[in-house]
């Protein structure tokens, strides 16, 4: 399950973009917005769009995640889901 999201958070004048995708067991994630890569361990609850958002971002501000070159590679969905968080 891949997902591109925006928080709306005002890093760049198009908001914070960020694309996630679960793989083996752990969620990789790309602020495309930040350049920040990395990796969370387990996989959302749910893969609607603002839940599995919601997780992401819940790990991702308070560092519970390491960086990861295997997330480099993440391109944007064609979809962007706007997600205020």
């Amino acid at each position: 399950m891949k997902i591109t999201f925006n928080t709306g958070r005002h890093y760049t004048t198009l908001g914070q973009v960020i694309t996630a995708e679960v793989h083996e067991g752990r969620t990789l994630f790309k602020d495309h917005s930040r350049g920040i890569c990395g990796e969370i361990q387990g996989v959302p609850p749910s893969y609607k769009p603002g839940l599995f958002a919601t997780w992401i971002m819940g790990r991702y501000d308070r560092n519970e995640y390491r960086m990861s070159t295997d997330a480099i590679g993440l391109d944007q969905s064609d979809t962007i889901h706007n997600v205020r968080i």
